[in-house]
């Protein structure tokens, strides 16, 4: 009965073997994860993602609309009864602001497989991940990093959600190589998209018996657990990339990835972060710690945060009085874009 009610992806839909993969490969290296400390904040956030090991053909149908639990955004609030209200409104006005700022740069929609949502726009839709993803593309094309002028780059992601910025990434520049940090319950989701969307490329899950060299994959997926043996594979890594987690990490998780890095030799870094989220209190700050290791500027990509559309509210007093709290803890702890360069011994 259920069949005749419900529609389902066509059984060759590449999300099916992404998944199947994904979720027998990432299961068994769970408890060993958890085994090694987590925040208090991610504690939480993750225990909610251990149904998706279970995930129906229904959910993969619509697997975008439970990225909420990493990204903090939902369907709902791209509802069609928001079309036309102020955040509608303000993210177009911020598109056309990208594409001021970086008139060349084509900027992707949001992607309406698996339960894509988004504002509608020119025959496509966009959310505020779209946007936040194509600012950090504009501050690398901007940055020191793209003057190296390679064919191909390695870019490691501490915190790759679900695949989003990796998948807008490969988008701009196929070559690149991906190697993609996450607790195995989130990977799940990365392999899962990453592998539907793009099933031409080699996806790797990285095993510490087995070390990778660069040639083998395109994608690596590298549980958190393992970022210590990750170490010692030799991998050569031009980047590392986070965004809006190393906020929610605790201070020494943070210094971890730092000194990783240079540890690694990995010349460049990029952060879009607040320095501490407001409900973390285990981290004094991010920029201060990257400034330990690495040479930083803080770029201006937009005049506003990639948050502010979806902040904007209606003009009534009660609003008004929340949207000055809301800016009020903003400017305390306002997103910042930094690139930095390894520091010389």
């Amino acid at each position: 009965m259920k069949d005749a009610i419900f529609t389902s992806l066509p059984t060759s839909d590449p999300i099916y073997s992404s998944y199947a993969n994904a979720s027998k490969e990432l299961l068994k290296l769970v408890a060993a994860s958890r085994a090694v400390g987590r925040s208090q904040y991610w504690t939480r956030e993750i225990e909610s993602l251990e149904y998706l090991f279970d995930a129906s053909p229904s959910i993969l149908k619509r697997l975008r609309e439970h990225c909420h639990w990493v990204t903090g955004i939902s369907s709902y609030q791209y509802a069609n009864h928001h079309f036309d209200t102020p955040p509608h409104l303000a993210l177009i006005e911020r598109i056309g602001e990208l594409s001021n700022r970086k008139p060349n740069l084509e900027i992707y929609p949001e992607r309406e497989t698996y339960g894509g949502f988004g504002f509608p726009f020119q025959g496509n839709i966009y959310n505020a991940d779209t946007l936040k993803y194509h600012e950090v593309i504009i501050g690398l094309t901007e940055s020191l990093f793209f003057l190296l002028k390679k064919n191909s780059y390695t870019i490691v992601e501490i915190g790759s959600g679900y695949g989003g910025l990796a998948d807008t990434l490969l988008r701009h520049s196929p070559n690149t190589k991906l190697i993609l940090v996450d607790f195995p319950e989130v990977l799940l989701l990365a392999w899962t998209f990453i592998g539907a969307w793009h099933p031409e490329k080699r996806i790797v899950l990285f095993d510490e018996k087995s070390l990778v060299p660069n040639s083998d994959f395109d994608i690596l997926l590298v549980p958190n657990n393992l970022l210590g043996a990750f170490q010692s594979s030799g991998t050569e890594i031009d980047l590392m990339l986070n965004t809006v987690s190393f906020q929610e990490m605790t201070t020494s998780q943070v210094q971890g990835y730092i000194d990783f890095a240079n540890d690694l030799g990995i010349q460049f870094i990029y952060s879009l972060n607040r320095d501490k989220s407001k409900y973390n209190k285990e981290l004094t700050s991010v920029s201060e710690i990257i400034r330990e290791r690495y040479s930083t500027e803080e770029l201006c990509i937009l005049g506003t945060e990639y948050t502010a559309a979806l902040k904007k509210v209606k003009n009534k007093p009660v609003n008004k009085i929340k949207q000055s709290i809301i800016e009020t803890v903003n400017q305390t702890s306002p997103y910042k874009h930094i690139f930095g360069k390894l520091r010389t011994p």
